[in-house]
């Protein structure tokens, strides 16, 4: 039966049948077999038409659907039963949409228009997990390439909760890349969280944020400005195994108030803590020194932290960096005691 269905589909794609024809090929595919049944086995609406659609991504989907056979009700729920399954299950990319740009912009809308994401219960689902497959995703920059062609490495703008995660069957941070940057814009309500991936080639940041987020096992690589920069009073960020490296300014940059915890989870059979920031500073900076780890004190004399979670030091954490050295802050490599450890009994009395 789902080999049936696989058949159809390619049909589909490949455009060697019309869709004219699809009432005709479904009728002889499936009339005279049982119900197909889904993960919770209840029969799929619509049988076979219904499993050929929740193959396609979210996009096309909807456009089999719109001018399929099925009835009204049977379009409803297979369009359910897919939502449900993404709020469970993460949607995927790009078995659910094609690029993540496409899935966050269904995050961000389920956040304004709850009410148009239901399951087969009448119940709105959450939509804020996006899981990325194998392979390098692309962000479109706002510059072309030479040739006048888009070009990669641009900043993905993120402004409600939601985690973006690399498949968990993936056996490395390397396999789901990132080209380009991620903003947390102001005033996100919720949590944000990056994790099992690669971030590389941004134009800009790596991680550019105003809002609070965390970061676990990301490898932050070749941006051209800084590989992390946290911004604001009261936005803190928590990176823990996270690897940033070969950025053109800062490794890692608090500034105007905000506070960056860094935490070791495992360790490297040689080279030690995971977290770890190096050959950074690449650029010569005309305004401030840069450093692997970078601590600012803003105009308003409001004071930025970067802690390290003991066993961490930031003298086995930062290394190799130019610039300024491994670690700094607005006035020089001297002054470093923004960017200190502390225990993890403090870290819990500091942000319970």
């Amino acid at each position: 039966m789902k080999n049936a269905a696989i058949g159809l589909y390619s049909h589909l794609v490949i455009g060697t049948i019309s869709r004219e024809d699809i009432s005709c090929i479904m009728f002889n595919t499936f009339a005279v077999v049982e119900p197909e049944f889904g993960e919770d086995n209840k029969p799929l609406p619509g049988g076979g038409e219904c499993l050929v659609a929740r193959m396609l991504n979210y996009k096309d989907m909807i456009s089999f659907l719109e001018t399929s056979t099925l009835n009204k009700t049977e379009v409803e729920e297979c369009k359910r039963a897919r939502i449900k399954e993404m709020a469970e299950k993460g949607i995927h990319v790009p078995k659910d949409f094609k690029t993540l740009n496409e899935a966050v912009s269904l995050v961000h809308d389920n956040h304004d228009s709850p009410d148009k994401y239901v399951d087969q219960d009448d119940k709105p689902r959450h939509l804020n997990q996006i899981v990325l497959g194998e392979g390098k995703h692309g962000i479109v920059s706002d510059e072309l390439s030479e040739d006048g062609t888009l070009k990669m490495g641009g900043m993905l703008q993120i402004r409600c909760a939601m985690n973006i995660v690399g498949d968990p069957t993936l056996l490395s941070w390397s396999a789901a890349v990132i080209f380009g940057g991620i903003h947390f814009m102001e005033g996100i309500q919720g949590k944000c969280h990056l994790q099992h991936l690669t971030l590389s080639g941004s134009d800009t940041h790596g991680v550019d944020a105003e809002s609070s987020f965390t970061m676990e096992d990301v490898h932050v690589d070749s941006c051209t400005f800084s590989g992390v920069r946290v911004m604001d009073r009261g936005v803190v960020a928590t990176l823990t195994d996270v690897a940033v490296s070969n950025c053109g300014y800062n490794g890692i940059l608090a500034d105007y108030g905000a506070v960056i915890i860094l935490i070791s989870g495992s360790l490297h059979a040689d080279l030690g803590p995971k977290m770890r920031v190096y050959n950074n500073c690449q650029t010569v900076a005309t305004y401030l020194p840069t450093y692997g780890l970078n601590a600012q004190i803003s105009d308003d004399d409001e004071d930025s932290a970067i802690f390290l979670i003991s066993p961490l030091t930031k003298e086995e954490v930062s290394l190799d960096n130019g610039g300024g050295g491994n670690f700094g802050g607005t006035f020089g490599s001297d002054d470093t005691e923004l960017i200190t450890t502390i225990t993890a009994e403090q870290y819990k009395e500091l942000y319970p």
